[in-house]
């Protein structure tokens, strides 16, 4: 998955968002948030009305599943993710709209909710790990990722 971000920016991933999200998404980027920071902001405020599949309310998690699914499918060799791999590394080049329509629907089956409100996090999320790189990117988050199981009350 790395030489598929490889060359690109948090900024690219944040054009793909509609106009108001990503003026807001881009102005923060600009002012020195951290991709991840924004992701958190969409998370605490996914949209009136936004709720997952079946009427649930928004989860107040969403982020951290949101984040481990990603994880799980850019920086392991999960089963469950092997036929969104093999999409992603199916195409010679992608625009990085449809990597992250590719990515969301994936993540938001997994996840139980309408793929559009996974968009944004995603978007984030992905410019987080163009930001750094990926091998960084996973390395970092393994950490993160297993301290928030071990311990769910973090914040």
């Amino acid at each position: 998955m790395s030489e598929l971000l490889e060359g690109l920016t948090p900024e690219d991933f944040f054009m793909t968002l509609p106009t108001t999200t990503r003026k807001t998404a881009l102005s923060m980027l600009a002012s020195g948030i951290d991709p991840l920071a924004i992701a958190a902001l969409f998370a605490i405020s996914p949209g009136e009305g936004l709720v997952t599949k079946g009427g649930e309310l928004w989860p107040q998690d969403m982020l951290f599943r949101t984040l481990t699914e990603v994880k799980l499918l850019i920086c392991e060799d999960s089963q469950e993710y092997k036929e969104t791999k093999e999409k992603l590394r199916a195409a010679t080049t992608l625009a990085t709209n449809v990597i992250v329509l590719i990515v969301a629907d994936a993540v938001s089956i997994r996840l139980g909710m309408a793929g559009a409100l996974c968009v944004p996090l995603v978007t984030a999320i992905l410019g987080s790990a163009a930001q750094v790189g990926v091998r960084a990117w996973c390395k970092q988050h393994a950490t993160d990722l297993s301290l928030k199981q071990e311990n769910p009350d973090l914040p």
